[in-house]
């Protein structure tokens, strides 16, 4: 299928069988009338990645080693120019990719807290200075020097960054299931993006 049937491609950082996280970002993109189609994150190529027009990366269930497991399917990241977006699990994977430090069970959020904006950023259009979101997480990850941090919480300094030069986002909370406007804008921009580069 090509990225003009499936304009989004999704990528599911879970195990095979594990689509909690997909399903509300795929139910989301429905909504918006925007087509995507999920793979599992031990599909990727840069191949693959260059059909389709944004691609989103899912969280996944708490492990200790999923961050190091998955490095060696996102290199193509490092020289990706397209619209990414990273949750929680894909946050940290960004996060580390590009030189983060992960931060294991020192900023440990669970339930729901209160994100500050820090940065006036397009992919926050709609929201509250300060809004609550949906956390589930042991692990971190310090803000690359490519990034800039657009939001943070009380105990998690790093809730959403932006890449510098490039539309690369991520959220450590679920944006999944709080804070939807996000993927919404996101949707918006990575149309932009396409409508610029074209």
């Amino acid at each position: 299928m090509t990225a003009e049937t499936h304009p989004v491609l999704v990528v599911n950082n879970a195990e095979d069988e594990v689509h909690d996280f997909v399903r509300p970002i795929q139910d989301l993109l429905a909504a918006a009338q925007v087509s995507c189609q999920v793979i599992s994150y031990k599909q990727l190529t840069r191949t693959i990645v260059l059909r389709y027009r944004a691609v989103i990366l899912s969280a996944s269930p708490l492990g200790n080693d999923i961050v190091e497991h998955h490095q060696v399917y996102y290199r193509w990241l490092l020289t990706h120019w397209g619209p990414v977006l990273g949750i929680c699990a894909g946050h940290q994977i960004i996060g580390r990719l590009f030189g983060g430090e992960l931060r294991r069970s020192v900023e440990s959020e669970v339930g729901l807290s209160t994100v500050r904006v820090l940065c006036p950023d397009p992919l926050l259009k709609g929201l509250a200075r300060e809004f609550t979101v949906l956390q589930h997480h042991n692990d971190s990850v310090t803000c690359p020097s490519e990034f800039v941090v657009l939001a943070s919480s009380a105990r998690c300094e790093n809730q959403i960054m932006r890449h510098r030069a490039r539309p690369i986002y991520s959220t450590q909370f679920h944006a999944e299931r709080s804070g939807v406007e996000i993927i919404t804008n996101f949707l918006s921009l990575a149309l932009l993006h396409m409508e610029f580069c074209w």
